[in-house]
């Protein structure tokens, strides 16, 4: 987590509510680590681990990021 303090630049991260390998709660740490000011955390509901890539949520996955990328 020292090294994300340092992050100055806009960034996004997802969390799957159903995952279990990166939990919501680790990456809420990293959110709440960076030092960037454009910073934006989005759970995805019923998403496991590799959902939000290559699984069933993947079409959700995108719009958000796509929504995220034209606005930052």
């Amino acid at each position: 987590l020292p090294l994300l303090r340092t992050v100055e630049v806009p960034i996004l991260f997802a969390a799957g509510e159903k995952d279990r390998i990166a939990p919501k709660e680790s990456i809420m740490a990293g959110f709440n680590a960076v030092a960037s000011s454009t910073k934006q955390f989005v759970s995805i509901p019923n998403a496991r681990h590799i959902d939000l890539i290559a699984g069933p949520c993947l079409a959700d996955s995108f719009k958000i990021a796509q929504s995220w990328f034209a606005s930052n």
